[in-house]
């Protein structure tokens, strides 16, 4: 073999090869072999999936926390909008008065101003920080509740194994094996 094409075949080329002879080989296993290779294969699905957040978006609980969450975020950020507005109003009065003022008086209305504002960024990231709090503390419950029902869903059917559905890990799950609809009928029920 000629070391320069040898170079331009890197190991994940090799990989991808090994992993074609690996697929064709089980594809061409029942048509070569005696007895059916996958004649024990369930239909039954022990793997179910549940989509935590669509649950989150679409329960009533979920949808009660969400407007919970969003009303609560409103109210602080119109009380912020009116310290900026107040603010901004002596800001625009220091201007009008900035002719008539003192060097001395002028700097010191600035600091002031200055300090004022500091403190607006310093509530402005205080009730950032309580959105957080109030949306981790009402998310986790709800997310703790779907976990039990989850749980209890899985020992009323004998269901071994729930994932997340996360479209990041997986491509393709038969309705069937989604739990997410039960889950929101549960959840709404204890509402």
């Amino acid at each position: 073999m000629n070391t320069g094409v040898y170079k331009m075949i890197n190991r994940n080329t090799i990989s991808r090869i090994k992993l074609l002879g690996v697929v064709c080989a089980l594809m061409l296993a029942p048509v070569f072999s005696p007895t059916p290779l996958f004649s024990q294969v369930k239909t039954d699905s022990p793997f179910y999936v549940v989509d935590i957040q669509g649950a989150l978006d679409r329960s009533e609980p979920g949808k009660a926390a969400k407007a919970m969450i969003e009303s609560e975020a409103k109210s602080r950020q119109e009380k912020i909008e009116a310290l900026e507005q107040k603010l901004e109003a002596q800001r625009a009065g220091l201007m009008k008065q900035a002719a008539l003022l003192s060097e001395e008086a002028l700097r010191q209305r600035s600091g002031e101003l200055e300090k004022q504002q500091q403190e607006i960024a310093q509530a402005v990231q205080r009730e950032q920080e309580a959105i957080n709090q109030i949306n981790m503390r009402e998310i986790g419950r709800l997310v703790q509740e779907i976990d039990r029902i989850v749980k209890s869903i899985s020992q009323e059917q004998d269901i071994q194994i729930v994932l997340e559905k996360d479209p990041g890990y997986l491509i393709y799950v038969d309705d069937k094996f989604d739990l997410t609809q039960k889950v929101i009928d549960k959840l709404n029920q204890k509402s």
